[in-house]
């Protein structure tokens, strides 16, 4: 048969399976890319999908096109198969019809990666952007479900926050009269969500008694020396009384404090504990053993071992092994074919050595060696490049190949490092646990160490080998390189300030532009970071972006701007006698107020819109994709958008705290940040659902983490500032009045670093002007609170030492009780569900057992690093249905251990599936340098609902999700 017919009837096969799908099911990016193909002939510059095949009688046999599948995938990739592939493997898809009962809460349940159709016949299809409730959330790991949870709680908590203070935003407000006759010098002259700030608009000229006081860094245009003697004038702030916006925000802060409190550290717990009762997955089985003994690798050892502490037995058993050297050459390999395929003409078969090396010397003879040194070593073309990657890959004695080989000569390096028993109730699993750790029970002479493991999709496989003291050195370098960069960001945002002084919208990109650099400096330094989980890591790298994040989105502007600018207009008059007495002048200022507004607002729209254009992905699916020259690099351009959970909540602190670091004197910053968390959970969840790539479920470590630390520290700090805010006022370093003059004084309690900044300490703050001869008849000097504003200062200062302690107590408590759980042993956070491991596939839960694997970026698919024999397929935790999984599985390319021509799936390169009854061989290994996973299928599965079921006459199993209306269990329709 020719390649055009072969291609054109499996095209007219893919777009077959395609109109399967419902239109209105389909996201607004393929159906619009769908009518591109079909309209517009250079969106698919090959022209291969533009136009639908013709339909086909069937004269082609099945075996044919099998045999011709290979030649098609290179010739006629398809952009309808790379849709439909983004569609049922990217992005997140339900079960149509779902049971919902007292054991099985959850409305739909998420369906496996890859998977179309379940074993009871139910259709898969996309979560609706809108219609996808909030408590849906949590189907993605309990750490999605609480992030989305928290953003909107944070938002409400901020705008019932900016209702409390809409007072004192009147009373700021309200000021407008200005001094003076110009319209500049008037409220009116701010931008209008700027009005309701603490900013001073009246400002006057005012002689100073003690001109030689003044430190000579003292911002020029509010000082000026008169010509010819030693006088001087300073500009004052007429700010009127702050006592009554101060006390709005005290109250505030209260209020703030038990919402939070409330919200986060008593509802949120119970929803916690609601999640995890209501999502059943393999870890509230599992238990691991984190020092297992070097030589464990018989899986049936294990088992025996563990079941003395079973009813009902041992479900799995997964043995990692320390092979990371071997794994890492192995992803390395991998990698270099692939790019060394995309420089080779399509042709070429990379598998068949012969044919590879002779297309090699052809390179070298013809064109390798008649390349310019600027093709060869400025920028390499395809040809020098291919020869490099194949000379890496095959040629000399440290090449990828032999280090394989050398590596898979030496098995006895492959110890043993953590072990995942899998039980068949909960029952079992906590029973063994308990003991393990009350009875320090042994395993091979080894006092076994066990605890929960995490989530069977979050293990890191290559990083559990590494000791707790080498993690502790990589992660203390990683944090000193964050440091450092986080310097380096703000002194580039300080010099930006300086050479574009007074342009408040520039700053911004300024820090927007910072802050976009920040995920990817630190994604690339936790690389060297080994992480035995996902969630130990997403808490690490929370960690740097939140540092990161506070220091150079709001601690920035507090270092580089002046202290009598922080309630400064943006333009304040001149000294009259710099003009002689004419027209009245103004200079621009950098108001402190006006850059965290712009921020604000540029932050609020700009950064939500980045995200939702998405280009680099928008460029890839719409450009990339089309121009790709075999099916698998033009799927690779519909992976998704990466994210990570600990980037997402970093986000969302951002944003809060930048708003309790300047509500109290700028109250509108409530509604700022309320506004723009809405904005941030309607996005985040359009691209959860429509952009985003898959990512690890993940449970509640990170959660938890961000609120027993990062949200009682905005708290904390809110409570601080506020004092500091209060203390400071009017920010104009002058004090006394008109009857006995006014002279320079400090009242920066904050720059000075002074805590607590209590009223008493205004004269340590001015100690040296006590022996000021140009003040001999000041009474106290550097007094400049009034009655009002010292006892407002002392009731912040005061409260704020009350938080500080209670947050500190509350740290020594949370290590304490650290140390207590780890000597004591297990305790149990959740109620026992009595259901059995087997039973979850019926209330429709998705089992991924612990599978060694890994995911790496240009991979379409995890790869696997162990035999996947032993096991049911459907608890891999994802499903390719065109290759299967042994194209994606690590072991097949070590010759020395596995032969090539053992292959679940059938010969290489085929889709051939393995049918009931076959026999598959086994490879017989002493000593294994892959890990090991070993499944005991119990074939007594208890389902619950048995009872009912018998009750209405329906006990086909097959039809438990299809009969849930007969039964009275809710049921799904169309939408969720």
């Amino acid at each position: 048969m020719g390649d055009a017919k072969v291609g054109h009837i499996l095209l007219d096969e893919v777009k077959g399976s395609f109109l399967d799908d419902n239109v209105n099911g389909m996201s607004i990016d393929r159906r619009w890319a769908h009518w591109m193909m079909e309209h517009m002939p250079w969106y698919d510059p090959n022209n291969r999908s533009n136009e639908k095949p013709p339909k086909t009688s069937g004269s082609v046999s099945d075996d044919e096109l099998t045999e011709n599948c290979g030649q098609h995938d290179k010739k006629a990739p398809s952009l309808w198969a790379a849709w439909h592939y983004y569609e049922h493997n990217t992005l997140p898809r339900y079960y149509h019809t779902k049971v919902k009962n007292r054991m099985n809460r959850n409305s739909v349940s998420l369906a496996p990666r890859g998977e179309e159709v379940s074993g009871s016949g139910q259709k898969t299809r996309l979560y609706p952007v809108w219609g996808t409730p909030l408590k849906q959330l949590g189907d993605f790991g309990i750490g999605i479900g609480l992030y989305f949870t928290s953003v909107i709680c944070f938002a409400v908590i901020t705008f019932l926050a900016g209702i409390l203070n809409i007072y004192s935003m009147w009373h700021f407000w309200k000021d407008d009269s200005g001094f003076g006759d110009s319209w500049v010098n008037t409220r009116e002259s701010l931008p209008l969500l700027l009005r309701g700030s603490a900013i001073c608009t009246k400002t006057e000229w005012v002689d100073i008694l003690n001109c030689d006081s003044i430190p000579p860094k003292f911002p020029p245009g509010r000082v000026y020396y008169n010509k010819g003697d030693d006088n001087c004038q300073m500009l004052r702030n007429v700010c009127g009384d702050m006592t009554e916006a101060g006390i709005m925000s005290w109250i505030t802060l209260l209020f703030i404090a038990g919402a939070m409190y409330y919200i986060f550290f008593v509802v949120q717990r119970k929803q916690e504990s609601f999640l995890d009762e209501e999502i059943l997955t393999v870890s509230d089985y599992a238990l691991e053993v984190t020092n297992p003994p070097k030589d464990a690798r018989d899986p049936n050892e294990w088992k025996e071992f563990f079941m003395q502490f079973c009813d009902k037995g041992v479900r799995s058993c997964t043995i990692a092994l320390d092979n990371e050297e071997m794994i890492r050459a192995l992803i390395q390999r991998r990698i270099l074919v692939r790019e060394l395929k995309s420089l080779l003409p399509s042709e070429i078969n990379i598998n068949d050595k012969d044919e590879l090396l002779a297309q090699i010397q052809y390179l070298k003879d013809e064109s390798y060696n008649n390349t310019s040194i600027w093709d060869r070593y400025i920028v390499p073309s395809n040809n020098v490049k291919a020869v490099a990657k194949y000379e890496k890959l095959y040629v000399g004695n440290n090449c990828i190949e032999e280090k394989i080989k050398d590596w898979a000569k030496q098995p006895k390096t492959s110890h043993v490092t953590n072990v995942f028993i899998v039980f068949e109730t909960e029952t079992d699993k906590r029973n063994a646990l308990q003991r393990i750790l009350n009875e320090k029970t042994t395993f091979k002479k080894c006092v076994l160490k066990v605890r929960e493991p995490c989530e069977s999709t979050a293990v890191r496989w290559k990083n559990l080998d590494e000791n707790f003291l080498v993690r502790m050195k990589q992660q203390i370098v990683a944090f000193l390189a964050v440091f450092l960069f986080v310097g380096f960001g703000a002194d580039i945002i300080y010099l930006f300030k300086y050479e574009f002084e007074g342009w408040a919208s520039g700053l911004a990109f300024s820090v927007m532009f910072f802050n976009a650099l920040v995920p990817q400096f630190c994604y690339f330094i936790s690389q060297i970071e080994a992480h035995p989980s996902e969630g130990s890591y997403q808490a690490s790298l929370y960690t740097k972006l939140t540092m990161a994040y506070w220091v150079n989105s709001a601690l920035v502007y507090l270092v580089i701007t002046d202290f009598t600018s922080f309630v400064a207009a943006p333009f304040v008059p001149v000294n009259p006698n710099c003009n002689n007495g004419g027209e009245e002048e103004f200079a621009a200022t950098d108001s402190l107020l006006e850059q965290i507004y712009a921020l604000f607002l540029w932050d609020m729209f700009f950064t939500p819109l980045l995200s939702v254009v998405d280009p680099a992905g928008l460029i890839a699916r719409h450009f990339t994709a089309p121009r790709a020259q075999s099916q698998e690099d033009m799927n690779s351009n519909f992976n998704g958008t990466e994210y990570t959970l600990a980037e997402r909540n970093t986000n969302m602190t951002r944003i809060f705290f930048l708003c309790f670091l300047y509500a109290p004197i700028y109250p509108a910053c409530y509604f700022f940040c309320a506004l723009s968390l809405f904005i941030t959970y309607a996005v985040d969840k359009f691209m959860l659902l429509r952009r985003w790539a898959p990512c690890p479920r993940l449970g509640h470590q990170v959660s938890r983490f961000g609120r027993e630390f990062f949200y009682t520290s905005a708290v904390v700090v809110l409570a601080i500032m506020t004092a500091y805010w209060w203390s400071d006022f009017p920010y104009d370093d002058i004090c006394g009045n008109e009857d006995d003059g006014y002279y320079y004084c400090s009242q920066d309690f904050l720059g000075v670093k002074v805590f607590p900044p209590l009223p008493r300490k205004q004269e340590t703050l001015n100690e040296n002007l006590a022996g000021d001869y140009a003040l001999r008849d000041i009474v106290d000097p550097g007094i400049w609170m009034s009655d009002g504003q010292a006892k407002l200062a002392g009731l912040c200062t005061w409260t704020s030492m009350v938080f500080l302690a209670i947050f500190v107590i509350n740290l020594l408590w949370k290590f304490s009780k650290y140390v207590s759980s780890t000597v004591n042993g297990f305790e149990p956070g959740t109620e026992e569900r009595h259901i059995d491991f087997g039973t979850l596939e019926l209330l429709g839960q998705e089992i991924s057992l612990y599978v060694p694997q890994i995911r790496m970026p240009g991979f379409n698919y995890p790869l696997l690093m162990c035999s996947i024999d032993n096991i049911n397929d459907e608890h891999v935790g994802w499903r390719d249905l065109d290759r299967g999984f042994d194209e994606h599985n690590l072991i097949f390319d070590v010759d020395e251990i596995n032969p090539l021509d053992r292959k679940r799936g059938g010969e290489i390169g085929s889709n051939k599936e393995t049918k009931e009854g076959d026999i598959l061989p086994k490879v017989k290994v002493t000593n294994p340098v892959f890990s090991i996973v070993k499944e005991w299928e119990n074939l007594e599965v208890h389902d619950p609902r048995e009872p009912v079921l018998a009750a209405v006459g329906c006990t086909d199993k097959d039809r438990l999700l299809g009969s849930a209306g007969k039964m009275g269990y809710d049921t799904m329709g169309d939408g969720v």
